[in-house]
Protein backbone atom coordinates (compact mmCIF):
# COMPACT_ATOMS: atom_id res chain seq x y z
CA UNK A 1 0.00 0.00 0.00
CA UNK A 2 2.91 2.37 0.67
CA UNK A 3 5.11 1.23 -2.21
CA UNK A 4 5.86 3.97 -4.76
CA UNK A 5 3.68 2.40 -7.51
CA UNK A 6 0.72 2.20 -5.11
CA UNK A 7 1.22 5.82 -4.04
CA UNK A 8 1.34 6.92 -7.68
CA UNK A 9 -1.92 5.06 -8.32
CA UNK A 10 -3.49 6.87 -5.36
CA UNK A 11 -2.32 10.20 -6.81
CA UNK A 12 -3.99 9.33 -10.14
CA UNK A 13 -7.22 8.41 -8.35
CA UNK A 14 -7.01 11.64 -6.40
CA UNK A 15 -6.70 13.66 -9.61
CA UNK A 16 -9.71 11.85 -11.08
CA UNK A 17 -11.75 12.58 -7.94
CA UNK A 18 -10.91 16.28 -8.16
CA UNK A 19 -11.63 16.41 -11.90
CA UNK A 20 -15.00 14.72 -11.45
CA UNK A 21 -15.96 17.01 -8.56
CA UNK A 22 -15.98 14.29 -5.88
CA UNK A 23 -13.58 16.34 -3.75
CA UNK A 24 -12.86 20.06 -3.62
CA UNK A 25 -9.52 21.75 -4.24
CA UNK A 26 -8.72 22.06 -0.52
CA UNK A 27 -9.22 18.32 0.08
CA UNK A 28 -7.21 17.57 -3.02
CA UNK A 29 -4.25 19.69 -1.92
CA UNK A 30 -4.14 18.20 1.59
CA UNK A 31 -4.22 14.63 0.31
CA UNK A 32 -1.83 15.33 -2.55
CA UNK A 33 0.71 16.82 -0.13
CA UNK A 34 0.42 13.80 2.16
CA UNK A 35 0.90 11.35 -0.71
CA UNK A 36 3.83 13.28 -2.21
CA UNK A 37 5.55 13.39 1.19
CA UNK A 38 5.03 9.67 1.57
CA UNK A 39 6.32 9.02 -1.94
CA UNK A 40 9.42 11.11 -1.29
CA UNK A 41 10.19 9.22 1.93
CA UNK A 42 9.71 5.84 0.25
CA UNK A 43 11.74 6.78 -2.81
CA UNK A 44 14.67 8.10 -0.78
CA UNK A 45 14.99 4.83 1.13
CA UNK A 46 15.05 2.70 -2.03
CA UNK A 47 18.31 1.73 -3.72
CA UNK A 48 19.34 3.93 -6.63
CA UNK A 49 17.63 2.91 -9.87
CA UNK A 50 20.76 3.23 -11.99
CA UNK A 51 22.39 0.22 -10.33
CA UNK A 52 22.00 -3.07 -12.08
CA UNK A 53 20.51 -5.78 -9.88
CA UNK A 54 23.81 -7.67 -9.65
CA UNK A 55 25.66 -4.46 -8.70
CA UNK A 56 23.13 -3.82 -5.95
CA UNK A 57 23.56 -7.37 -4.61
CA UNK A 58 27.33 -7.10 -4.79
CA UNK A 59 27.27 -3.76 -2.94
CA UNK A 60 25.34 -5.21 -0.02
CA UNK A 61 27.25 -8.49 -0.02
CA UNK A 62 30.50 -6.51 0.32
CA UNK A 63 29.08 -4.60 3.29
CA UNK A 64 28.20 -7.82 5.06
CA UNK A 65 31.79 -9.01 4.89
CA UNK A 66 31.06 -12.07 2.78
CA UNK A 67 32.43 -10.43 -0.35
CA UNK A 68 35.76 -9.22 1.01
CA UNK A 69 37.71 -7.46 -1.75
CA UNK A 70 41.09 -7.11 -0.08
CA UNK A 71 44.01 -7.93 -2.33
CA UNK A 72 46.38 -10.62 -1.24
CA UNK A 73 49.96 -9.50 -1.41
CA UNK A 74 52.56 -11.99 -2.53
CA UNK A 75 54.86 -13.16 0.21
CA UNK A 76 58.23 -11.48 0.11
CA UNK A 77 60.14 -14.56 1.28
CA UNK A 78 58.90 -16.74 -1.61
Amino acid sequence: MHAPPAIRAQLCALNRARDSGEIDEEQFEREEERLLDLLERRSSSAPPRNLKEEDHERKYKDRSGSGDRRRIRPREDA
